[in-house]
């Protein structure tokens, strides 16, 4: 829903092009449902005259097999912007030109784990900065000085890797709205997704982020930046303290909050905290609290209970609350 609105938004603003800075999808071979939904959006976009530019995002691409990414690319729908090979152990990147604006792009995409982070030690970025025009740099990675916090520094990248002397500099990967301005590099943004993938995402809603993309208006230079925010449904979020309670009690305790409160069209979202006095996080029914909110009209329902502790220890070699945390932690274990 809100990449739908996010498009029509576009049409009726009359945009003359679009980027997507990776991650269209979730997984590089995603349902068939949201493909046809998207697809239909993006030809819209099309037949209204709408270019529409991309790079690959850690969960788009796929190192063994073609993408879905390069199916719907073959239908031109969109266009690859990531584009170069290597020469030595250089590698050259390519621009791609707008015909309605005459803006040049290029960029790398993502690999997972931040392995695209290889690209750009063997960039050639000498070739990039002497090219003239309007330039815009696409690129799926944190940049080390716009870190949010919660990326390893392993996994950043810093500024000084990206060409010198573009225009625009359109991030992707990090889940947060940041903007910076530097010395050699005039504007950096990232818009952060249009919704959101997990808890963490949709608890930054409940606490206030907004969530959208950017309008970027230009001729020879960036001339206006705005936000537009993209607000698809309200997210109530609840935090409760399982200490010195019994499993039965945590539950309980859920249970009642769920019937008590308005959830009717809302995303609802429960974290449980605490060291419990008995039982096993597993004995709580969390799935029955789920019923519930979503008997009471809930859209959607999300228990948290990672940091829901018990006496009676199971050992769990890998936890997180994020699929990226527990590859990595796996990796690291392996």
């Amino acid at each position: 829903k809100a990449f739908e609105k996010t498009i029509d938004l576009c049409i009726e603003e009359k945009v003359d092009f679009i980027l997507i800075c990776g991650d269209l999808f979730d997984t590089n071979i995603p349902d068939l449902y949201q493909v046809k939904r998207a697809v239909e959006k993006l030809r819209i976009a099309k037949e209204k005259g709408i270019n529409i530019y991309l790079i690959y995002g850690s969960h788009d691409y796929n190192p063994n097999t073609i993408s879905m990414i390069d199916v719907l690319e073959s239908a031109d729908l969109f266009e690859k912007v990531s584009k170069g090979g290597y020469k030595g152990d250089k590698l050259e990147l390519q621009f791609v030109q707008d015909p309605k604006t005459g803006a040049k792009m290029s960029g790398l995409s993502g690999r997972k784990l931040g392995l695209e982070k290889e690209y750009f030690e063997a960039l050639d970025v000498e070739s990039l900065e002497q090219e003239k025009g309007f330039k815009i740099f696409l690129f799926h990675s944190c940049v080390t000085e716009l870190n949010p916090g919660y990326v390893p520094e392993a996994r950043s990248v810093p500024l000084s890797m990206l060409p010198r002397g573009f225009n625009y500099y359109a991030g992707g990967d990090v889940h947060k709205r940041i903007e910076g301005k530097f010395n050699d590099y005039a504007i950096v943004k990232y818009p952060g997704p249009l919704f959101g993938t997990d808890f963490r995402d949709l608890e930054d809603v409940a606490e206030g982020e907004r969530r959208g993309f950017f309008i970027v208006e230009f001729d020879k230079a960036v001339r206006n930046i705005r936000f537009v925010e993209i607000n698809i449904s309200e997210v109530v979020y609840y935090i409760f303290n399982g200490d010195r309670k019994t499993a039965r009690q945590v539950e309980e305790s859920l249970i009642e909050k769920a019937k008590d409160i308005d959830v009717d069209n809302k995303i609802v979202l429960f974290k449980i905290t605490g060291m419990m006095s008995s039982g096993r996080p597993v004995d709580v029914d969390f799935r029955r609290v789920k019923e519930i909110l979503l008997e009471q009209g809930a859209v959607y329902a999300n228990i948290n209970r990672y940091a829901l502790k018990s006496k009676e220890r199971i050992e769990v070699r890998v936890k997180g609350e994020r699929k990226a945390e527990i590859e990595e932690r796996i990796f690291k274990e392996k």
